[in-house]
């Protein structure tokens, strides 16, 4: 079920992405894994569907839940601020994105 959620987001079916979402949460209601998974998508789902208030509710959930330094989660959040005139809150986010790269690239 999750590879179907992925390859709709390939194919930027963003209503079909929420459904298929709305059907494995039904179903799986216990690993945390795969429902962070869920929302990971949801999360680029909502925010390209125009449902901006949602993306960020679950952009927020996977980045307080699982990886708080989740790129892709980062700046789908900070595109959503944006899109709803949170301007601070995404600039905020961009500049934290930009400077884990910053960090990354020094480790090496």
């Amino acid at each position: 079920m999750r590879g179907a959620l992925g390859q709709l987001v390939q194919e930027e079916r963003w209503m079909d992405c929420l459904e298929k979402a709305i059907q494995i949460l039904k179903v799986e209601k216990k690993v945390e894994n795969i429902q962070l998974d869920v929302y990971r998508q949801t999360c680029k789902c909502h925010l390209h569907a125009g449902h901006i208030a949602e993306s960020i509710e679950a952009c927020s959930e996977v980045l307080k839940y699982g990886d708080p330094n989740d790129v892709d989660v980062l700046c789908d959040r900070a595109e959503a601020y944006l899109t709803n005139e949170q301007y601070d809150d995404g600039v905020s986010q961009f500049l934290c994105v930009f400077l884990q790269q910053c960090n990354a690239k020094n480790a090496y």
